[in-house]
This record gives structure tokens, C-alpha cells and sequence, in this order.
């Protein structure tokens, strides 16, 4: 079981990682890309007397693919250009944790997924037009069941900023509940991208529904 001071280290050097990598490419664009997830009021209560790790799990799954989507979007055969794919480190949450309210984050809520990324400047365009688009190409998959939406904007363009935005998104990784579940200890509550192809794409052997029986977003009436 991996200890909160172990995380803390290494969420802190995953950070700084990428912040040294903004320092070499300041011509490098910083977004702050928020994945939002749905699940239905209907299955929250079977979903949610399991462990919670295995939503954690599926909602990874789900946000490979649509980083896996968004790569195929800004750049044509992508997996031989590695230096051009978005350099990126996203952190789970819940709703609830801005204001320090953990207590009820493994009850009956989706988390979602706060992602800082840095565009290579020939994707900047494109990443753009998607953004116009509310990225409706990549959430209306149906390799995304539950993902309910993308939301990104920039980053104020200045090295502090975007190391305090990336310290803002890890709060849920080195919280309390971090520190104090021990169901915790074997879930991945944070990740950096991209990673290699073969492990990018991995998921395409799974099931294509890792959320069984859910409706998806778009069949949620409003």
C-alpha cells in the first residue's frame, strides 16, 4: 500500500516534471481541460454499494480514449510524431472539493478529470476549432459512454500559472481521503501523457462499454 507522503513525492515530481518541460517550450500553448462524466440517478446506488475503485478504473479508460481521439484530431498519423502530441497531467476529483468537503466523495457522485495539457503550436488551431465545437466529434463516440462532456480554456501563458494550476488540479490526489482510505492505496488517481502507443491503445481490447447497462449522456433527458 502506497503511503500519502509516497504520493504527495510523487505527484510534486510529476508536476515539476512538467513544468521544467513549459520552461523549455514556452512557445508550448497551456489549457486547463476539465473531462466531466454522467452517470445515471438510476444505477448510482448498484454502482456505488461496490467499490468505488472500479468507476475510478472505468473513468480512466475513458479519458485514454479521449486523449487517444483528441491526438487523431490535431495531428494526421500522430503515432510517428510523438513530439507533437498534447504533454499532459490529469488528476481525478469530485465535486465538492474546492471548498475541502471530501466526505461525500465516494457517494453517489461521478468524479471527473482535471487535465493541464501543453500544445505542441502546430496543434493550436485545431485544438481550437474543437474547443468552438464543444468537442461534440469526440463526446458523441460510443467508445465514451459516460463521458457527458469536455470543457477547456486557456491558461494565462506564464510558467507560475500554469505550475499553480497543475498544484490546484492534484488537491483530491494528496487530500485527506488520500491520506486516510485505504481503498485508495490501489487506485490510480492521477496520470501523465502521453505514454506509448501500444499502452495509449490498450483499452481497444476491452469491452467498448465499460459502464454496462448506463444510458449515455445523450439519452439523459434535461
Amino acid at each position: 500500500m502506497k503511503s500519502n507522503s509516497n504520493q504527495k513525492a510523487i505527484v510534486a515530481q510529476s508536476i515539476n516534471n512538467l513544468c521544467a518541460i513549459y520552461a523549455e517550450k514556452p512557445h508550448f500553448t497551456p489549457y486547463l481541460v476539465t473531462f466531466m462524466f454522467h452517470i445515471a440517478p438510476e444505477n448510482r446506488l448498484s454502482i456505488f454499494r461496490n467499490t468505488y475503485q472500479n468507476i475510478m478504473n472505468n473513468i480512466w479508460t475513458e479519458h485514454q480514449e479521449a486523449y487517444v481521439q483528441l491526438m487523431s484530431r490535431l495531428e494526421k498519423r500522430y503515432n510517428s510524431k510523438p513530439n507533437r502530441m498534447p504533454k499532459e497531467l490529469a488528476f481525478i476529483d469530485y465535486p465538492g472539493t474546492r471548498e475541502g468537503n471530501y466526505s461525500e466523495y465516494k457517494l453517489k457522485q461521478a468524479p471527473h478529470i482535471h487535465s493541464v495539457m501543453l500544445l505542441h503550436p502546430n496543434t493550436v488551431e485545431r485544438f481550437e476549432q474543437l474547443t468552438d465545437e464543444s468537442f461534440h466529434r469526440i463526446v458523441s463516440s460510443p467508445r465514451l459512454p459516460c463521458l457527458e462532456r469536455i470543457h477547456s480554456k486557456p491558461i494565462t501563458p506564464t510558467q507560475a500559472n500554469f505550475c499553480y494550476v497543475a498544484n490546484y488540479n492534484a488537491k483530491f490526489a494528496v487530500s485527506y481521503p488520500a491520506e486516510n482510505d485505504p481503498l485508495l492505496a490501489d487506485v490510480e488517481l492521477f496520470r501523465a501523457n502521453p505514454k506509448p502507443i501500444e499502452e495509449l491503445k490498450k483499452f481497444r481490447h476491452l469491452s467498448k462499454s465499460p459502464f454496462k447497462n448506463m444510458p449515455t449522456a445523450r439519452d439523459l433527458v434535461m
